[in-house]
């Protein structure tokens, strides 16, 4: 969209490139995505979060001659500011409500009746080892949100309200490395190159 419909603006390319550095190569680190060469969904998953990372990469510090579809206005890079990344959450925002609309309204009969299709929900719901899971339901513990013995229930409003959250949460926090990535070459490159080789 932004490379080849709107490539005027330089408050998407801003947008698009807190997402790109910020909450999806993090997710391959928190939601332990690896890059198992025999396992589609494992390269699928890596590629749909890193690929972003190196695109805007390419479009912030080699802009036109490497995506040419960007104009050069584009390439004048203003500085991020706090307008940025509330226009960043309030897409998240935005598509947090759409996703949820589509799992839990729309496709809701095809989804209780088919337990084996994956949404993100039921996948994180599921994951007993991952840590930030682990720690989130250790915190709706000790805020009495959950009790002492239970368990996320994909099915559950709660589970799907403390999920919603605390996903939330975690994009605004991400969201925090974008600027050190947007003001360096060397960070962003870095930073891709060691998301790249965690998820080896």
């Amino acid at each position: 969209l932004n490379l080849y419909l709107l490539n005027n603006s330089t408050t998407l390319f801003k947008v698009l490139f807190i997402y790109a550095t910020g909450p999806l190569p993090t997710a391959i680190v928190v939601w332990r995505n690896s890059l198992v060469f025999h396992d589609y969904d494992k390269i699928t998953s890596v590629y749909i979060h890193l690929l972003p990372s190196m695109l805007y990469y390419s479009a912030r510090w080699y802009g036109h001659n490497s995506l040419t579809s960007i104009n050069d206005e584009c390439l004048l890079y203003p500085s991020l500011n706090i307008y940025d990344f509330i226009y960043a959450a309030i897409i998240y925002v935005i598509w947090q409500t759409e996703y949820y609309i589509l799992t839990e309204i729309s496709f809701k009969s095809e989804l209780d009746t088919s337990p084996n299709l994956l949404t993100s929900l039921r996948w994180l719901s599921s994951d007993t080892k991952n840590t930030l899971a682990r720690q989130v339901l250790k915190l709706c513990r000790l805020l009495n949100i959950f009790q002492r013995n239970e368990e996320y229930d994909s099915k559950t409003f709660k589970t799907k309200l403390v999920f919603m959250i605390s996903q939330f949460i975690y994009t605004l926090i991400t969201f925090i490395i974008a600027p050190i990535q947007y003001y360096s070459q060397t960070v962003h490159l870095t930073f891709i190159i060691l998301i790249f080789t965690i998820s080896l």
